[in-house]
């Protein structure tokens, strides 16, 4: 799996084929799965200039399934730059989010 400009990309090793899973409005700069990969994570290299703000969407395998459509996802926002690197606690219960804007976001992702 990796991000190419705004697209999320699955790649199959076994079967040589690419799939593009989602296209967004903007760069994603990095991207993770929770750790039983119940839910992705996709952060924003730019910011929004809806919010203002840099972007991080959360979107759940129910999401996933249906390729090309987003029907709905959790947005969230804090940093006022790209984001650079997100990072999951071990119990999956927080996410981290480092921008370029030289500040370190926790979020609580049950809260």
């Amino acid at each position: 799996m990796y991000t190419l400009q705004n697209m999320v990309i699955f790649e199959s090793l076994e079967r040589q084929k690419k799939q593009k899973i989602i296209n967004f409005t903007e760069h994603i700069a990095t991207i993770k799965f929770n750790s039983n990969k119940s839910l992705l994570f996709a952060a924003g290299a730019q910011i929004n200039l809806e919010r203002n703000k840099a972007n991080i969407y959360v979107l759940s395998a129910e999401t996933l399934k249906i390729m090309n459509v987003i029907l709905s996802c959790k947005i969230l926002s804090y940093h006022s730059a790209g984001i650079a690197h997100l990072s999951l606690s071990q119990d999956s219960q927080h996410l981290i989010s480092i921008s370029t804007d030289q500040t370190l976001c926790v979020y609580d992702l049950h809260s």
